[in-house]
């Protein structure tokens, strides 16, 4: 099972979402997957190409993906545009794109593929030729809070969390944190992020710690963290805003509750292009 990420040395670095020293390893308890293996009962092609995709002067690729393992899918080409340097190197719709610049793409969610896709110029990339892109039939997701006041789980179905079922009027307040070195002990962990469509929320606070002495509790959702918004932040990215710091000035909401986990339930056809 995965556990939350907690900030116990700040100046350590993320490795693969986990932080040296740190106790725990992840965002959220544990993501549950149910879906219909639609990769494993069909026939891969053995077609695979080498190409290689320069973006545009625009900073364009000139094409689109879907999938990723967050839905048990590989990542594949949904659109090409026409005439762009995409389509002159071959790329196709219905291509399932295995590596980039020598980055394995067969076990990675869609955000970490649209970093690797992005964050070059030049994309050297192996695909193996498909010809059909994955389309989702049906699909939704609930995540279970654990209840701080009432020592209970509560399981929400899609698009209803604590921001969005009446928590709003939480009580908000500014915490001031200093410590001595940018390496000292925040003393909580976080779950949660944009990634599994949730805001970021403290899920342990250390007995005596420096959140305890200044009024952090479980159940708090971080809205900001030094004129940085948490609302709408990946997980790793909150944890870079919060370590390294001798001052952090945080907006909480008093919540009450935090994410336990997130199950999904989706099933999947494949679409001809």
């Amino acid at each position: 099972s995965l556990a939350p990420h907690c900030l116990l040395s700040k100046q350590s670095r993320l490795l693969n979402g986990v932080t040296r020293g740190s106790r725990a390893t992840s965002p959220m308890g544990r993501v549950i997957l149910i879906n219909t293996p639609i990769e494993a009962s069909s026939n891969e092609s053995d077609i695979i190409n080498a190409i290689t995709v320069e973006k545009s002067v625009d900073g364009k690729l000139g094409f689109s993906v879907r999938g990723g393992s967050e839905h048990g899918l590989g990542i594949f080409v949904s659109k090409v545009e026409e005439g762009s340097a995409a389509e002159q190197a071959g790329l196709c719709v219905g291509d399932k794109i295995t590596e980039v610049n020598s980055v394995s793409l067969e076990n990675i969610t869609m955000s970490s593929a649209v970093k690797v896709l992005t964050g070059n110029n030049r994309l050297r990339m192996v695909v193996r030729r498909m010809g059909r892109v994955p389309g989702i039939k049906f699909s939704k997701e609930k995540t279970a809070w654990v209840d701080v006041v009432n020592r209970r789980l509560v399981v929400e179905k899609s698009g209803s969390t604590p921001s969005e079922s009446g928590s709003d009027d939480g009580l908000r307040r500014i915490v001031h944190l200093y410590t001595t070195s940018d390496d000292y002990c925040l003393g909580f962990n976080i779950r949660g992020g944009r990634e599994f469509g949730l805001g970021i929320y403290v899920s342990k606070v250390d007995p005596g710690g420096l959140a305890e002495q200044n009024g952090i509790r479980v159940g708090d959702q971080v809205l900001a963290a030094n004129g940085v918004k948490f609302e709408d932040i990946s997980h790793s990215k909150a944890v870079e805003v919060l370590k390294g710091q001798t001052h952090i000035m945080l907006t909480i909401k008093e919540t009450g509750r935090f994410p336990a986990y997130k199950e999904m339930v989706a099933e999947y056809c494949w679409l001809s292009r």
